[in-house]
């Protein structure tokens, strides 16, 4: 729905950009898609199986940040999210330093610090 409102919007149809999305949505509503394809490109008309799937910059989908789960004494209360490259010992100072997670972690002694990189940090408390 939102591809197709974006089109909608549109002032003029790009017929590269539905053709491409009518390749993507193939495996989804093949018979829709097929059916929209010979409508729509009839002059050109190849069965959507038999077209090249759509390339794609593995660059433009790469995120530089995370978003991980924090718990403490192995209950969720919330996620923060860090650069991927982010040190283990900054992500303790981060969610310490934290108001969200101040509220559980003052006045008790850490026993033990977990870490999953790029997934969950549980810290154990006494």
């Amino acid at each position: 729905m939102i591809f197709v409102n974006h089109m909608l919007a549109q002032d003029e149809c790009n017929s590269d950009v539905l053709h491409k999305f009518l390749i993507i949505l193939n495996p989804f509503a093949p018979h829709l898609s097929e059916e929209l394809n010979e409508l729509i490109f009839t002059e050109d008309y190849l069965p959507l199986t038999e077209k090249e799937w759509p390339g794609y910059n593995e660059s433009l989908i790469a995120s530089e940040s995370v978003t991980i789960a924090v718990q403490v004494n192995g209950k969720t209360r919330g996620t923060i999210d860090i650069a991927k490259d982010t040190q283990e010992e900054l992500i303790y100072k981060m969610i310490i330093n934290h108001d969200k997670f101040k509220n559980y972690i003052t006045d008790k002694e850490i026993i033990k610090k977990i870490y999953v990189p790029k997934k969950i940090v549980n810290i154990v408390l006494r």
